[in-house]
């Protein structure tokens, strides 16, 4: 899955949080799928939450995509890291808000519609993870 490819390419090539070997891409892949399992158990069966969790934890690709494929950048490890955890942080509270299990964005912003929660967690991943990249790009040196 592509998915689990993609995890495994950002951890272990990207973040080098692991020397890039085939096992070490298993073992990080391994990691997200039970990362993905654990959601199961908390009780939320609503396939527009899955597909919202995972569209959110995707945002992290953004700033890649965009500063570093289309605009050639060189940035520091700790800004992939900051990117992905903002996308993570953000799918797993949204997974948690529309499942009942806290209401943070409800309190915080006064918001209640689960679109509206989408929509402030999505501007606040893509802030984090394009300021990120922005204070982590690097010199290009001769």
């Amino acid at each position: 899955d592509s998915t689990f490819a993609a995890s495994a390419k950002l951890v272990v090539v990207d973040m080098k949080a692991a020397a890039p070997t085939t096992r070490n891409g298993r073992i990080a892949m391994a990691l997200c799928f039970v990362g993905g399992l654990a959601f199961l158990f908390l009780g939320n069966n609503d396939l527009f939450a899955a597909v919202a969790v995972s569209g959110t934890a995707a945002l992290f690709l953004a700033p890649v995509i965009v500063c570093c494929i289309w605009g050639g950048w060189r940035v520091a490890p700790w800004a992939y890291l900051t990117a992905f955890i903002a996308a993570i942080a953000a799918a797993a509270l949204y997974f948690l808000e529309e499942g009942k299990h806290v209401t943070i964005l409800a309190d915080l912003t006064g918001l209640q519609h689960k679109y509206s929660h989408l929509l402030v967690l999505t501007a606040i991943v893509l802030i984090v993870g394009f300021a990120s990249f922005a204070l982590g790009r690097r010199k290009e040196t001769a």
